[in-house]
C-alpha cells in the first residue's frame, strides 16, 4: 500500500529533516528533544508535535504509536546515538516503518536491536553524505 506524502508521519531529531517533511508535504511531524526550549523554533520549521522525553509518563514507543494511532512512516535519527536507533525503530508503523540514521556516533558504534522488528516489516537505512559515494563523486 502506498500513502499519499499528506498523509505521511515523521518523527524527526533535527530541524532540517523536519524541514524536508514539511516540504514533502507530511501531514504529521513529530520533533524530538529534551530542551523545551527548542519547541516554538521547531515549529517554525515544520514540526506538528513536539515530544520531551523527560516530560512524558510512557515509554517513548508507547507515546509515538498513541500520538499517530500505529506509529510512524518514517523516522530519521540525527544525533548519533545507536540505542536511539533501536527507539526509532520502535516508533514505526508494523509492515513498513522506515529508519533512516543520519547521525554519526561518538561512542559505542554498535547498533542492537531485535531481529524481530525486520521480520514484522521495518526497515534500517543510512545515509551518509545524502547518498553519494565520497571516493568517486567528491573528486568530481
Amino acid at each position: 500500500m502506498f500513502l499519499k506524502y499528506q498523509q505521511l508521519r515523521f518523527l524527526v531529531w533535527e530541524l532540517s529533516v523536519a524541514q524536508g517533511a514539511k516540504i514533502r508535504g507530511a501531514s504529521t511531524i513529530i520533533g524530538v528533544d529534551t530542551n523545551p526550549e527548542k519547541k516554538e523554533k521547531a515549529k517554525a520549521f515544520g514540526v506538528t508535535d513536539f515530544i520531551n522525553p523527560n516530560d512524558i509518563n510512557e515509554t517513548f514507543q508507547q507515546a509515538i504509536k498513541r500520538l499517530t494511532d500505529g506509529g510512524v512512516e518514517y523516522s530519521f535519527e540525527c544525533i548519533g546515538d545507536t540505542e536511539m536507533i533501536n527507539t526509532a525503530l520502535h516508533s514505526c508503523c508494523d509492515g513498513w516503518g522506515v529508519t533512516v540514521t543520519l547521525g554519526v556516533p561518538k561512542t559505542n558504534p554498535n547498533v542492537a536491536c531485535h531481529y524481530g522488528l525486520f521480520m514484522t516489516g521495518r526497515t534500517l537505512k543510512g545515509s551518509l553524505f545524502r547518498g553519494w559515494k565520497p571516493k568517486l563523486d567528491i573528486p568530481r
